[in-house]
């Protein structure tokens, strides 16, 4: 057993550094390649595995050819055609390819995005005598394959490539090795990065932030990439500093416990059980922000409980509001410790309070969907709203309470009053937070979780939350950070859900708004965005949401973008450059597919532009593993060089042994530079 785990380490250590393949061939000068347009390409390695040839093959990847080096002759070939692949050193727009041969009459070119899948571009392009030059029109490659037939003997004399404008693309591999731990922190999931003094410039010498979810604790065998001990934690930290080498500029943080434990940075307590929270949020009730909502009969985390007879609740909308109806659901799970009756107060400042309602309540059936218990008009100015509910059982709960508006918007509150019973089930209990992106305002940073539930075979997103965090000291203070409910994840009436957070664009310095956006799962993932003044950070009253037209604050309203966003994307501003002035999403479309792509658009709300692809990523061919939710690193990006991550999972937990599994992958996608301003 123990040589089989040592040759599989080995065999995953030397897969690896096959994949990463920095190395170049031993004086191949790359010095006159100034990225741009009309460079002749660098090549990392050219192979002709079918073929018996004559010559020196590798001069085909000298960046110049030596005096030495002579033309190559393709004799026989065990297939019937003469394949000759070129490998780059990165992903290449490719303007051109120029041959040199008297013999080959013509020649049909493929090119791959990950050196293993090939595309037929050209097919049988006649070749003239001596020189040829073939356009390629920019195509995007990381390696190129030429296909000739095995008829007669070829000699070919000179090949090689040139730049086009456009955008290359290179793996940053001292990225990775600078996020790569033996000890302590040893791979996580999920990464997002900030700015810690708030700007959005490109190129910010600022300390960063880093965030991420399931984290693995432990340490690595000393001779392979293997963990020797894993615990996963649910959520952790980094920092980077750009005054220091990168090999020596991050260091990680998260909890211990008295006895050195590792945990979890920010907990799900805020969210989970029967807590009065549960009344405002959108979570088992479908649709959500409707009176004709149908609300389940799981109570934990769906509906309030408390041990008593009586409740009180009071309900902060965060500005005085045009009050319209309130509907309420009674406590459906156990419909005997329902309310009976019910007291309603009004008032503007939270202390001087008036009453507006008193009166009786039914009782929930107890169906599997139940519809609202009654109807209430209000029809009234205020801010608080408080309920004084009680019956005659031991407990009382209620199900969900829905507000509106004069004009029939949602309205949603912080809800404060008697403490909920305690108790949690085996589902809550699984409860963990998902760190889906943030923004730095002022001094205080803000984060949108998901709360995560595990259901048989796999896991449930429940709701999006915000979590609020001092920055002392260059530091975010997690130990003094605020929990908020939203209404950010809803389910629509025709079947499907929304969820907001998974990027978030602060664009104050541009129209006053940071732009939160998210994406609509029903037929496959659209992207969605909505916007908020930085002072309204924590009045979801005050978000609004892009409707197709405008903005507006009924959330329900808001519409799809693009299809095939991943579930964490990002959205930035590009300030200088070949797209100056667009706004860039990056995604890995279908949240798993590989494809890590971009599109462009004139404002943060679209329209946006068709895909166009950039990396394919290939870890499956090493790994047991998939890759998914590509974004950019705005925080270390540079103009004109755009650092962008994507993470690396496995469905099996056994394969997560191997520490490559479970740590993000930093690709930097670069514009080309144009000739007349080089």
């Amino acid at each position: 057993m123990k040589k089989s785990l040592s040759l599989i380490m080995f065999i995953s250590l030397f897969l690896f550094s096959c994949a990463k393949g920095e190395d170049l061939l031993p004086g191949n000068d790359t010095s006159m390649f100034k990225e741009t347009e009309g460079d002749k390409l660098i090549v990392k390695s050219v192979s002709a595995p079918k073929s018996d040839i004559t010559g020196q093959l590798e001069a085909f990847a000298r960046y110049e050819k030596q005096v030495d080096e002579f033309s190559v002759t393709f004799n026989e070939s065990i297939t019937r055609t003469h394949q000759l692949i070129f490998e780059f050193d990165a992903l290449y727009p490719v303007q051109a390819m120029i041959i040199h041969t008297d013999d080959l009459k013509e020649v049909s070119i493929e090119y791959s995005l990950d050196k293993i899948k090939f595309t037929k571009y050209i097919n049988n392009q006649a070749l003239s005598k001596g020189k040829t030059t073939i356009s390629l029109d920019g195509v995007l490659a990381y390696a190129i394959r030429l296909v000739f037939p095995d008829d007669k003997k070829y000699t070919i004399d000179d090949i090689y490539f040139t730049l086009a404008p456009g955008m290359m693309v290179k793996e940053r591999h001292d990225w990775f090795d600078a996020f790569y731990q033996r000890k302590g922190w040893t791979g996580a999931d999920g990464i997002f990065s900030f700015n810690l003094d708030g700007s959005t410039h490109l190129d910010n010498d600022s300390q960063k932030l880093f965030i991420f979810s399931d984290t693995f604790v432990g340490e690595l065998y000393e001779e392979a990439d293997y963990r020797k001990t894993m615990i996963m934690i649910n959520n952790s930290i980094g920092y980077h500093d750009p005054s220091k080498p990168l090999q020596e500029s991050m260091r990680f943080q998260y909890k211990e416990s008295s006895l050195g434990a590792p945990k979890t940075i920010f907990t799900p307590e805020a969210y989970t059980g029967r807590q009065l929270r549960n009344l405002l949020d959108n979570d088992g009730i479908y649709p959500s922000l409707s009176k004709d909502g149908l609300l389940v009969k799981e109570s934990f985390g769906h509906q309030f409980l408390t041990e008593a007879d009586q409740a009180e609740l009071i309900i902060d909308l965060q500005a005085i509001q045009n009050i319209g109806n309130l509907y309420i659901w009674n406590y459906n799970d156990e419909p005997q410790f329902g309310a009976s009756s019910y007291e309603i107060y009004l008032s503007d400042d939270g202390t001087n309070f008036i009453k507006h309602t008193t009166d009786t309540i039914a009782l929930a059936s107890g169906s599997e969907e139940e519809p609202y218990t009654k109807a209430i008009e209000i029809e009234d100015q205020s801010r608080f709203i408080k309920f004084v509910i009680k019956n005659d059982e031991a407990k009382i709960g209620l199900g969900k309470i829905y507000i509106e508006d004069t004009s029939n918007n949602p309205l949603f509150g912080v809800v404060t009053g008697t403490p909920s019973d305690p108790e949690l089930n085996s589902t809550e209990s699984s409860s963990r937070l998902w760190l889906q992106d943030g923004v730095v305002i002022g001094d205080k940073f803000y984060v949108y979780p998901i709360l995560v539930k595990d259901i048989p075979g796999l896991f449930k997103v429940h709701s999006v939350n915000l979590i609020e965090v001092p920055i002392i000291n260059n530091e975010i203070n997690y130990d003094q950070a605020t929990y908020y409910s939203t209404p950010l994840q809803f389910n629509t009436d025709d079947g499907g859900e929304v969820f907001f957070g998974a990027g978030i664009m602060n664009h104050i310095a541009h129209d006053g708004y940071v732009y939160i956006y998210g994406y609509k799962d029903l037929n496959g993932r659209y992207l969605t965005v909505g916007r908020f003044k930085p002072e309204h950070v924590k009045d979801f009253n005050q978000y609004e949401f892009f409707d197709g037209n405008t903005f507006v604050k009924d959330i329900r309203k808001v519409q799809p973008l693009i299809k095939d966003v991943s579930a964490e994307l990002s959205v930035t501003y590009l300030e200088t450059g070949e797209h100056q002035g667009k706004y860039m999403l990056v995604v890995m479309e279908n949240t798993t597919s590989g494809r890590v792509s971009y599109s462009l658009s004139d404002t943060p709300y679209g329209p946006f532009s068709p895909y166009k692809q950039i990396f394919q990523t290939y870890e499956h061919t090493y790994l047991d593993a998939f890759t998914y939710n590509a974004k950019m690193q705005a925080s270390i990006s540079k103009p004109g060089r755009y650092i962008i991550t994507y993470n690396v999972n496995s469905n099996n937990f056994a394969s997560l042994r191997n520490s490559l599994i479970y740590y993000p992958r930093f690709i930097e996608l670069i514009e080309v530079k144009r000739k007349d301003n080089s």
